[in-house]
């Protein structure tokens, strides 16, 4: 009888250390996941080197991920459905660009503004009209 008790904590143990390392390896390669988000479209010329799970920055933080890319039949562009954490809006005047950090980093999806115009307060405003 001492036996099996024993076999039982060993094996109770195993199975907690197996759950932590499963845990952890979630967290460390960011499968487990993401935050609550909202999806969002974007279409590239190219999308070379771009896959799902690649990672979405704004300002160089991680902001989302790509969770789909396909070829669209008609106009030949890869289309991608990018997942961006929820909280986070994305300005209406920005715009999906694949880029690298380096000669031989992994490629990944960033956002970039449009420059604000210099007749206007902000980017979406209208522009004044121009002068004959």
């Amino acid at each position: 009888m001492r036996e099996s008790v024993t076999e039982v904590i060993v094996g109770a143990l195993v199975l907690a250390v197996a759950g932590v390392f499963l845990w952890y390896f979630t967290q460390a390669t960011g499968t487990g996941g993401r935050p609550a988000s909202y999806d969002l479209a974007a279409n590239f010329r190219s999308a070379e080197g771009v896959s799902v799970g690649t990672d979405i920055r704004l300002a160089g933080v991680s902001v989302g991920a790509v969770t789909a890319l396909s070829l669209n039949p008609e106009t030949y562009r890869a289309e991608a459905e990018l997942s961006i954490d929820k909280g986070l809006e994305i300005p209406d005047d920005s715009s999906a660009v694949v880029a690298s950090e380096g000669l031989l980093a992994a490629p990944l999806s960033r956002f970039c503004r449009a420059a604000p115009s210099p007749t206007s307060k902000t980017a979406s405003s209208s522009r004044a009209p121009r002068a004959p």
